[in-house]
């Protein structure tokens, strides 16, 4: 049982710096530019500690004069909490766009009773880890993680304005501090060459129980990097939850559309579009699902976006897993990817 140790302060004072990031030493991954391009980054700090307590703080920046559009973006906290299961936290753009890197509901979130574990995390859609499936232990930091919505949700956006960071702590026992956070965006100038192409299997294939299938997707002749993919899936399966479902790419870059999600209702993701700027997340805690109603779009648990900026040219693989021995089974009617790839000059693939 939680110990009521609530502190009851607030600290509302902070300073905001915004200073180009040639003197910050960078922990996180930004991918290859797309353009044309000249790229610049920008970062806002927030040095002073704000508590996180049974109520909801948001904290402003201003980003001013930079120059381009929106290519990367990451956040770095400095969290102490004793259950970070609590925190709900999320970013705001100038342009009103939403994301969530740690979602929580009543108490009910992710990093379980294990503190520090987001103390001087970097949230990246180029992590290795999503927040969901990580492995947390008591004061083990998590030096990068990949939030519940994917920051390329910011992709092309006019950085310039107020970047609001929400953040609540979702029960009422126990409390924390944002000692610390540094959002760091980089730009691009220039409107780059941009070309779309679909890739489809029609292979139908039987998702055994208890079992794996790996179908592939062949892409060649591209001549540019990936500024963006979508993945669709056509899956009727009669215990939506069984289903584990990743997407590797064919430099071996490996992401989560969706793991244990559904409950043991059916066919939710039977026609399913996955990518970083649907409105919904699958690894939201408070998603609802219906039996047979199908999810028509989804932002994954892992961000599509770590594959910005690779070659697209070779086999992607959708690894598609029942992990569930309950004689529950289903189907891979079919499923497709959209590659959007982008010139960048010398960073051309060719």
């Amino acid at each position: 049982m939680k110990k009521n140790n609530r502190k009851l302060w607030l600290i509302f004072c902070f300073s905001i710096s915004l200073l180009t990031l040639n003197s910050f030493t960078q922990a996180q991954i930004v991918p290859t530019e797309p353009a044309n391009v000249i790229s610049n980054h920008y970062m806002a700090t927030y040095p002073a500690p704000i508590a996180i307590l049974f109520q909801t703080t948001n904290v402003n920046v201003q980003i001013s004069n930079a120059v381009g559009k929106v290519w990367d973006v990451n956040l770095r906290t400095e969290i102490t909490h004793q259950f970070p299961v609590d925190i709900d936290m999320y970013l705001t753009s100038p342009q009103g766009t939403h994301v969530h890197f740690t979602s929580s509901t009543a108490g009910n979130g992710y990093g379980g009773g294990n503190a520090g574990v987001f103390n001087g995390t970097w949230w990246d859609d180029q992590a290795a880890t999503n927040v969901e499936d990580a492995v947390y232990m008591p004061m083990v930091l998590q030096p990068s993680l990949q939030p519940v919505d994917a920051l390329s949700a910011f992709d092309g956006e006019n950085p310039n304005g107020t970047w609001t960071l929400t953040i609540t702590d979702t029960f009422f026992l126990d409390d924390g501090s944002l000692n610390a956070a540094q959002l760091d965006i980089a730009t691009y100038i220039g409107t780059p060459t941009c070309v779309t192409h679909s890739y489809t299997n029609t292979v139908s294939t039987p998702i055994p129980d208890n079992a794996s299938i790996s179908p592939t997707i062949n892409v060649s002749d591209q001549p540019y990097r990936i500024s963006q993919v979508k993945v669709f899936t056509k899956i009727p399966h009669t215990a939506s939850a069984d289903l584990d479902i990743f997407l590797t790419s064919p430099v071996g870059t490996k992401t989560t559309l969706v793991t244990d999600q559904g409950g043991v209702n059916d066919n939710i993701f039977n026609g399913t579009l996955w990518y970083d700027e649907a409105s919904k997340s699958a690894g939201s805690v408070s998603n609802v699902y219906t039996d047979n109603v199908v999810e028509t779009q989804l932002i994954p648990e892992g961000a599509l976006g770590i594959f910005k900026g690779e070659n697209p040219n070779g086999t992607w693989t959708l690894n598609v897993t029942d992990d569930n021995l309950n004689g529950n089974v289903g189907n891979l009617d079919n499923w497709w990817i959209e590659i959007t790839t982008c010139a960048a000059g010398v960073n051309d693939v060719n």
